[in-house]
């Protein structure tokens, strides 16, 4: 277990952290587009996604996860007029 935890430690915030962040913005993409609002679940993981971030010192990971994050929630608020 403790290679598994390794391995998603060093994906999203060791050497592979710009691999890890693509896969979670589309990720939270993907999600967001499913359904009509699972942009707010994708909302949600993203702003805690970039609070951990930023506890790491990768700061423009952050940001990057906070834009997407909240163009999430925008999708998700255009998708609700229809």
């Amino acid at each position: 277990m403790a290679t598994f935890d390794d391995f998603f430690t060093q994906l999203f915030l060791g050497t592979g952290s710009y691999l890890g962040l693509i896969i979670l913005c589309v990720a939270l993409l993907v999600i967001a587009l499913m359904h009509k609002y699972s942009g707010v679940l994708s909302f949600g993981i993203g702003i805690l996604m970039s609070f951990e971030y930023f506890d790491n010192s990768l700061g423009w990971h952050g940001i990057i996860a906070v834009i997407v994050s909240l163009f999430c929630a925008f999708i998700t608020f255009d998708r609700r007029k229809e």
